[in-house]
């Protein structure tokens, strides 16, 4: 039985049966099936969609972003990955990992090479850091000085050397709600502070024995909660 050529620009079905075709090959058209199903007549068979040389396969949306639909294996429910929505903000290659990774393991970004991301996998950090560890020379704590009375840094360091000079007079900067730290005074308490700053003790209460540390949290963009001074103790690394 002999077989020809089918040349189209655009091939759609109409609905209704289900319509049969093997090897199928079209190049630079359009298939459009209308809401209908491309399914195989083999229960070993699968479907492979094959993109030449840097071309792609697209899953475009009409209204919504692409999407592709991995049902169950009685179709009774699916799981979807879908592309960003309209305002994503630059088109980018996720690239998966070379190998399996192994239990526990979670998917990080290895790389980054212009809109190329690599994926790769990495050992899942969460809870890291319960255990007790012993400071090495290595580790020891080194705060960020600051010995001017301008505004005081809040995202320089969480470990922050203040001067014996007056910081009431700027609002503090890099206030990030939620993080905490240490205020240290080696040799001079400060000489005011900043209206921000909220003392436990309704107040200011300045160190007289140095070196000493106070806590700090930052409560709210405009708030920074400031525990009392331990004094005289030493921090390894000041």
């Amino acid at each position: 039985m002999a077989f020809g050529t089918l040349r189209a620009d655009t091939i759609q079905a109409d609905g209704g049966t289900a319509k049969t075709v093997d090897n199928l090959l079209v190049s630079g058209a359009d298939i459009d099936i209308g809401g209908q199903q491309i399914t195989t007549t083999s229960s070993n068979q699968d479907i492979e969609l094959a993109a030449h040389g840097t071309g792609a396969v697209e899953v475009r949306g009409n209204t919504n972003a692409g999407t592709i639909k991995l049902n169950c294996e009685n179709n009774s429910h699916a799981v979807s990955v879908q592309g960003p929505a309209h305002s994503a903000g630059a088109t980018y290659t996720l690239v998966l990992p070379t190998a399996a990774g192994t239990a526990n393991q979670i998917l990080d970004i290895a790389s980054v090479n212009g809109s190329t991301i690599q994926l790769g996998w990495a050992d899942d950090a969460t809870g890291a850091g319960t255990a007790a560890n012993t400071f090495s020379a290595a580790q020891a704590v080194t705060p960020s000085v600051q010995t001017s009375a301008a505004a005081l840094d809040m995202d320089a360091s969480n470990f922050i050397e203040v001067a014996g000079v007056s910081y009431a007079g700027d609002a503090p900067t890099g206030l990030v709600v939620g993080t905490s730290g240490l205020f240290y005074a080696d040799t001079a308490a400060p000489t005011g502070w900043h209206s921000t700053f909220k003392f436990v003790d309704g107040g200011y209460v300045a160190p007289t024995t140095f070196p000493a540390v106070a806590p700090w949290y930052v409560a709210e963009t405009d708030q920074i909660l400031v525990g009392a001074w331990t004094q005289g103790i030493n921090v390894a690394g000041s």
